[in-house]
């Protein structure tokens, strides 16, 4: 009846009949895909790039982030029919690797493949595309962002805290009393915007509120639902007991509606909630100069593409902390050695389990090793390493194949030689054992299975031409298949 009088498609009037409709009702499921896309604003982004999403999908695409991808793809709403097909997981997927490759620092997030594969049922490829950008970017900014941490959702998650303690003081007293903070319990309502913590047509009905009103609505529902659970909650005794309250499926849609649109919640202070995430966010955001060192991360990036931008930014975030206070912008500040080692160690991880088992012959190896980088000057120009010396660095030792790395250590140690005997091979083995094996044995645990890697590939022989040497290790991919032996105890 509202369509009839007053307009569908492009071009329905915005009048309060509307949004009765919308916070009510419910937007009828035939209408949906459509003022989705109007109450989002998301037609219009369409509209004015029109090829873009084709482009996109038919892009070159990275294989990490498309193997994270499609291990969701059968957990993305399973139970429905059309996920029970071939055309909905190859249509989820085309949606999720061609955001990614939109947005490089959030690629992808996992509770993503959720909203997209809801998106999709009230829309095609392009329109579902459209929407979840609108999502990730303007109206829940920074939720899925891995390179900042969530910051988001770790915010509004601070935010919603506040709001519980002022609304509902018992519930967060108690839940701090039984060791489940409210952001804990809350947060994966808040990034799947409640798509599967209750009832679909509840679930529905949330997104339209979402996508017409803001994440305001995120918080109403948050408050609400808590409310409504208040004495259960205050009877609980373990977290456990709390997180099953919200998975019984028992929430009627209308009551959760009732609450969250009363006048308890309906007037939260959104200019104070709005002042709370600025001051927040700023303090997050200086610390990381993010406006200008993110251009330059992006710019590095494309020089380092095994590198993914939010690594870089993980790399970044340890280099800014570990470099001295100068007048220089951070990215262009040095660390010494043992600054670097400390990044070594918390980056790699064969390297952390070693620093947090104390071992010892492994530490030694990498100290040895570190020294060696900072002696080189075509590793480190100047006695300090720069952020880009770092990258260049940890693209080979955090990214590189085993060969790569091997190269690496043997240009380290052996700089320029064209012949290698027994010895010299095997000290470079055991440089590329501290550097990239993580597995449970200690290097004196392998040592003898090197050292006979050494004696096959001289076969008595007491010298090789470093070009002898890398055709041994690649034929058959010797070094790689004789490396994974080296997991498994003799």
């Amino acid at each position: 009846m509202y369509f009839a009088e007053n307009g569908y498609l492009d071009t329905p009037l915005i009048v309060r009949r509307f949004e009765d409709l919308v916070l009510q009702i419910g937007i009828p499921d035939i209408y949906r895909g459509k003022l989705w896309q109007f109450c989002s604003g998301s037609m219009y982004s369409m509209c004015i790039r029109p090829g873009y999403y084709s482009d996109l999908r038919n892009s070159e695409h990275d294989e990490d982030t498309l193997s994270e991808i499609d291990r969701d793809l059968h957990r993305s709403l399973p139970k429905h029919p059309f996920y029970q097909t071939p055309q909905g997981i190859i249509q989820l997927r085309n949606v999720l690797i061609s955001y990614s490759k939109r947005n490089p620092s959030i690629g992808y997030c996992q509770a993503m493949n959720i909203i997209a594969a809801t998106l999709l049922l009230y829309n095609n490829e392009e329109e579902a595309f459209w929407l979840l950008a609108e999502i990730c970017e303007n109206i829940v900014p920074d939720y899925y962002a891995k390179g900042l941490e969530l910051m988001g959702t770790i915010i509004d998650q601070q935010i919603f805290t506040g709001l519980v303690e002022a609304y509902l003081p018992q519930i967060k007293n108690h839940l701090d009393k039984i060791g489940i903070p409210v952001g804990i319990l809350t947060l994966p309502w808040f990034m799947c915007l409640f798509i599967g913590y209750l009832p679909w047509d509840a679930s529905m009905r949330i997104l339209d509120c979402v996508l017409w009103k803001g994440k305001k609505v995120l918080f109403q529902i948050g408050l609400a639902i808590l409310d409504m659970r208040q004495e259960e909650i205050l009877k609980a005794k373990e977290g456990q007991s709390v997180t099953q309250l919200f998975k019984d499926g028992s929430f009627k849609t209308k009551d959760i509606f009732k609450v969250s649109f009363s006048k308890k919640y309906n007037s939260l202070p959104m200019h104070k909630i709005s002042e709370m995430r600025n001051a927040q966010q700023f303090a997050y955001m200086s610390g990381l100069q993010r406006t200008t060192t993110m251009k330059k991360l992006r710019q590095i990036q494309k020089g380092y593409p095994k590198l993914k931008l939010n690594e870089l930014e993980s790399l970044f975030r340890q280099f800014a902390e570990f470099a001295p206070v100068t007048d220089k912008e951070e990215i262009n500040r040095s660390i010494d050695v043992d600054s670097f080692k400390h990044i070594l160690f918390a980056q790699l991880p064969a390297l952390r389990d070693a620093f947090e088992s104390d071992d010892t012959e492994k530490k030694n190896l990498i100290d040895a090793l570190s020294t060696l980088i900072f002696e080189n000057p075509e590793k480190v120009v100047e006695d300090e390493m720069s952020f880009i010396e770092l990258v260049d660095v940890m693209n080979i030792v955090a990214r590189g194949t085993l060969l790569e790395q091997f190269h690496f250590c043997l240009d380290l140690i052996y700089k320029d030689i064209d012949e290698i005997r027994p010895s010299e091979l095997e000290e470079i083995f055991d440089f590329l054992y501290s550097l990239s094996y993580d597995g449970d044995l200690c290097l004196s645990q392998n040592k003898h299975r090197l050292y006979q890697l050494v004696n096959t590939i001289f076969d008595d022989k007491d010298v090789l031409t470093t070009e002898q040497l890398f055709e041994q290790l690649e034929n058959d991919n010797l070094l790689e298949t004789y490396w994974t032996q080296l997991y498994f105890p003799v």
